[in-house]
């Protein structure tokens, strides 16, 4: 058996993404996770600085609050991943 007792603070940071990538990068561990963007706005700005526009990679669009890979679509490119932020509803 294994026990442990967490930091609350920890915790609750882990369970929603856009707190744990700023969490991590308030600890200066950003590199523990992927390229996190909070805002549709940070996006564009990185669409704009690609000069293919990322049309090769995979870009994985994640529901701020859902756990267990809820949530999660998968997109072909910024571009397409930037619609399909711009498209969900605001929480």
């Amino acid at each position: 058996a294994l026990v442990e007792l967490g930091s609350s603070v920890a915790g609750r940071e882990i369970s929603n993404k856009k707190r744990l990538a700023q969490f991590l990068q308030a600890c200066g561990q950003s590199s523990w996770s992927p390229a996190t963007f909070c805002s549709i706005g940070e996006l564009t700005d990185e669409l704009t600085e690609c000069a293919d526009g990322g049309s090769d990679a995979l870009w994985f669009l994640k529901h701020s609050s859902m756990d267990r890979n809820e949530g999660v679509t998968v997109h072909l490119g910024i571009a397409a991943c930037s619609a399909a932020w711009g498209a969900m509803p605001e929480e």
